[in-house]
């Protein structure tokens, strides 16, 4: 069974990158440029692990997962960031 991952970046260059990287990988990748768009399927899908940015016009990544973590208790988190 493929895993789950969401990847979350409000970066066009970012989105279409991991998107372009993840293409043959055996995972369901989603990917959003939008931390509410990625919100609004979490309820109807369990991730194995999400990405995302920590900082988003939107909401920030922590604001992110805190959200994430009403739907979805047990996954691996990882909170990216460009310097």
């Amino acid at each position: 069974m493929k895993p789950y991952i969401m990847f979350v970046d409000d970066s066009f260059s970012v989105h279409k990158s991991i998107k372009w990287i993840f293409r043959d990988e055996p995972y369901y990748l989603f990917a959003f440029a939008s931390p509410l768009d990625a919100l609004s399927v979490i309820d109807s899908q369990e991730f194995s692990v999400v990405v995302a940015d920590q900082s988003m016009v939107e909401m920030d990544g922590i604001e992110f997962f805190k959200a994430h973590l009403a739907f979805q208790w047990v996954y691996t988190r990882c909170s990216v960031s460009g310097i």
